[in-house]
């Protein structure tokens, strides 16, 4: 107990306050920010859209685009890009015609929604 009272006193009480601070203010930021997304239903929407992507077998890098098509088409939840054809494909052209055609997205429509034979 000596030897560990000796070597804060060697670290300066001013910088383990400092640190300590530094330490509780991150903690209050963090702690902080999962509240707003709870508070909001942000991480809940999260939650949903990982658990789908989850079940459907989608690896990370498409998950990543299509929580960026999502974003970038405006939608709250973008678990709604799975879940309906209509959803998906408007959110696919208004990414299209701001980033050009995406040959993993036409493919990604293919396998969510086949399509119907008549």
């Amino acid at each position: 107990m000596t030897d560990t009272l000796l070597a804060l006193e060697s670290i300066g009480w001013e910088r383990l306050l400092l640190l300590l601070m530094l330490v509780g203010f991150s903690l209050l930021a963090l702690v902080s920010s999962i509240n707003t997304h709870c508070r909001d239903g942000r991480l809940a929407r999260l939650l949903l859209f990982r658990a789908l992507c989850s079940s459907m077998g989608l690896g990370w890098s498409r998950r990543l685009l299509l929580y960026r098509v999502a974003r970038n088409a405006g939608l709250t939840n973008p678990a709604s890009l799975l879940l309906a054809r209509g959803c998906y494909q408007h959110g696919r052209e208004l990414w299209e015609r701001r980033h050009g055609h995406c040959q993993i997205l036409e493919q990604l429509g293919h396998d969510l929604y086949p399509p119907v034979e008549q």
